[in-house]
């Protein structure tokens, strides 16, 4: 059943462009074979449709090779490009509610300044750029938190979020992009209501795309009957072109204000590998201690309110910042990405940790489909004596978005990026580390689809000892893992070298 549901948008797809592509192929039958003036004049149309819309993409402000490939498509193969473009490329979503965001945004806020009184006393000047510039991007201030935990596996993750469930004495806030009915679910769920019983507040988001089929209309009923507050991201299915395009991706657990959790986790027996179908599914997460919790309770319940029309009092959720310790250590910025914001928050902080890389940075994702401007930075940092290491999945969950990775690869291995292979099944953390002290957990993949079109969340650290768990996890995994440096560069054979090439132009439109 999840496997169904993991694959149910690529299955959409599929069904998409091999209609869109039959239509392509009739009438081109029509125009060449028939050749009909009223064909001919068709197909003009068609095309002159297709430049037009070009012409509108190559106008935008989004990434150069994002332009590129719906430029292509749309001239060579119209009719599909253009029901493509509809479905996937217009933004028509975007432009409605980044106005309604904007407003939620302000009525919310509960005093987004920067919190200088941490800044002004900084003395790393490294640490006070990637600072400033997420809170320019973002307005996302920066916190120090009692307490940076890091979790290797969803076994851990949970076993701790179960522990701070239980003692929950005010509010939960949960948001995931998949539920899935199965023993986890189980486990969480009669605790949250037994929480609400005893008088705990407790609000639920989940991406109606991400869980369907896994958690439906009976599980939603059972869990408001028993007070829980819970709605679903994307809800109406028959307003396709946003169903499929835009999606809450974001992992996000608070408890009290006090405890705030992010990483690859979904709410499903898989990331506690239970029933995973792809060998053993590692995962990873971070727990933040203390009002950095504030941040993430703001962009909730900013989602909360577009979702539900309704108001809150988000005042009574947030927490006094603490007085700064005067030690530059433990310090944080959790903040999220969107795709109404054009500034790219996410990947600007991943090509900053790794343009300011003098020792190392490894990288963890399931997914490398990334642009230009990333891959000049890892190929830039490689090339300038920084060991860059990327561990991708060895087993893959959607093998045709795998071979988009690999096909990514070719540039950063030439360059010196050693790209592994993790053997026993599926790596599915977001994570990257940098030079001891600087590392990123949350739930951006490196790929377009998180960089440019989901809601998306993560933790910038700064903090010596969470780097330090981090990397030791990474190098564990190194050796679990197969270096593909070698090999890739002696499969370079002439199909594969067209094949890469279609796959690069492709990548941007998932």
């Amino acid at each position: 059943m999840k496997k169904a549901n993991r694959h149910y948008l690529n299955i959409i797809k599929v069904i998409v462009v091999a209609l869109t592509l039959f239509i392509q192929i009739s009438v081109i039958y029509l125009f060449f074979v028939l050749f009909t003036e009223i064909g001919a004049y068709s197909y003009f149309i068609i095309e002159l449709i297709g430049v037009l819309i070009a012409l509108r993409v190559l106008g935008s402000n989004k990434k150069y090779i994002y332009k590129l490939s719906w430029t292509v498509f749309l001239v060579i193969i119209p009719v599909s490009a253009i029901v493509f473009y509809l479905l996937y490329g217009n933004q028509r979503f975007i432009k409605k509610i980044r106005s309604v965001e904007d407003q939620i945004g302000t009525d919310l806020s509960f005093g987004n300044q920067q919190n200088d009184h941490i800044v002004d006393q900084l003395e790393n000047k490294r640490l006070k750029t990637d600072i400033n510039s997420i809170y320019n991007l973002s307005k996302y201030p920066v916190y120090q938190s009692s307490e940076n935990k890091y979790f290797k596996l969803g076994e851990e993750f949970f076993e701790d979020v179960i522990e701070k469930l239980e003692n929950a004495e005010k509010f939960i806030l949960i948001e995931f992009y998949i539920i899935a009915r199965g023993e986890l679910y189980e486990r969480i769920t009669d605790i949250l209501i037994d929480k609400v019983k005893s008088g705990v507040e407790v609000y639920m988001i989940y991406d109606k795309l991400g869980s369907l089929r896994t958690f439906g209309k009976d599980e939603v009923q059972h869990l408001t009957d028993n007070g829980i507050k819970i709605v679903a991201f994307n809800k109406d299915i028959t307003k396709i072109y946003r169903f499929v395009s835009y999606r809450t991706h974001r992992k996000i657990i608070i408890v009290d204000g006090k405890y705030t959790y992010t990483g690859g986790n979904n709410l499903a027996d898989e990331y506690i590998n239970i029933g995973s179908k792809y060998g053993h599914w590692k995962d990873m997460g971070i727990r933040v201690q203390g009002p950095a919790a504030n941040s993430f309770i703001y962009a909730f319940f900013k989602s909360w309110v577009l979702l539900t029309q309704s108001s809150v009092d988000i005042k009574k959720y947030v927490q006094e910042q603490l007085p700064y310790s005067g030690i530059e250590d433990n310090i944080v910025v959790p903040f999220t990405d969107e795709p109404t914001n054009d500034l790219e928050i996410a990947s600007h902080n991943y090509m900053r940790i790794i343009a300011n890389s003098t020792d190392y940075v490894y990288i963890t994702t399931p997914y490398l489909i990334i642009d230009e401007e990333m891959i000049s930075s890892l190929k830039l940092a490689a090339k300038s004596g920084v060991d860059v290491r990327i561990i991708l999945p060895g087993i893959a969950d959607k093998k045709f978005i795998y071979e988009v990775s690999m096909a990514h690869c070719l540039d950063l291995i030439l360059a010196g990026v050693k790209v592994y292979r993790y053997n026993p099944g599926f790596i599915h953390g977001k994570t990257i580390v940098s030079d001891d002290y600087y590392s990123t957990v949350g739930s951006v993949n490196f790929d377009y689809r998180s960089l440019m079109w989901n809601y998306e969340c993560a933790i910038y650290a700064y903090d010596s000892n969470l780097a330090k768990q981090i990397r030791e996890d990474f190098e564990g995994e190194l050796k679990l893992s197969t270096c593909i440096n070698e090999q890739y560069l002696k499969d370079r054979t002439l199909s594969r070298k067209i094949l890469n090439g279609i796959f690069r132009l492709i990548g941007p439109l998932f």
